[in-house]
């Protein structure tokens, strides 16, 4: 019987936190999921360490007078990345671990949808979650867990399973997909050696 990796049985053991239905926070729901599935097997994160990071999300966006915006209508991609570098600092030290998040593709390549499809199989065959915001039709936030040929598999706050990798454009509207991702809102997040 082949073995699962790391993220496979992650994804197979843990349950995705839910966001609530009143509320437009699956940015900060897809972060903390992500760094769950990261971390383990070595960290179980216990209910006091979920809230440490959520509360630490949630006065990111207060610092920045935007929590009532995020709660009720979303969050645009330059804040959710800067709650993502926020949220993972606080986790690398509650669970001594050093946590990194790192650009999807390179700034230096072009966004192309074969280079972002590309790059997430890479990341996820590698057991590196990739936190997306999709904009367009779904506008949502989400953890990218695995891929087969015409979809990405989701560890996601609403229930959702996957994407179809056909619905999606590198942050451009005009190739008439539903979905669009722009650069800064997609990232790797993987665990290093301390």
């Amino acid at each position: 019987m082949a073995t699962l990796s790391r993220l496979a049985r992650a994804k197979r053991e843990l349950q995705p936190l839910e966001q609530g239905d009143l509320d437009s926070l699956c940015g900060l729901y897809a972060i903390i999921n992500a760094v769950r599935l990261v971390v383990y097997p070595d960290h179980i994160l216990t209910p006091g360490i979920l809230g440490c990071l959520f509360e630490r999300g949630l006065s990111t966006l207060s610092h920045k007078r935007k929590l009532k915006q995020t709660v009720t209508h979303g969050i645009d991609n330059a804040l959710w990345l800067l709650m993502c570098q926020a949220v993972i600092a606080k986790a690398e030290t509650l669970v001594e671990r050093r946590i990194a998040i790192r650009p999807l593709v390179d700034e230096d390549r072009r966004w192309r949808t074969r280079d972002v499809v590309g790059s997430i199989k890479r990341a996820v065959n590698h057991d590196r979650p990739v936190l997306i915001c999709l904009e367009g039709r779904l506008d949502h936030c989400s953890v990218v867990v695995g891929s087969s040929t015409t979809r990405l598999y989701l560890f996601d706050s609403t229930g959702r399973r996957w994407i179809s990798i056909a619905s999606l454009a590198p942050g451009d509207r005009q190739l008439n997909r539903p979905h669009f991702v722009a650069r800064e809102g997609a990232v790797v997040i993987e665990c290093r050696p301390s």
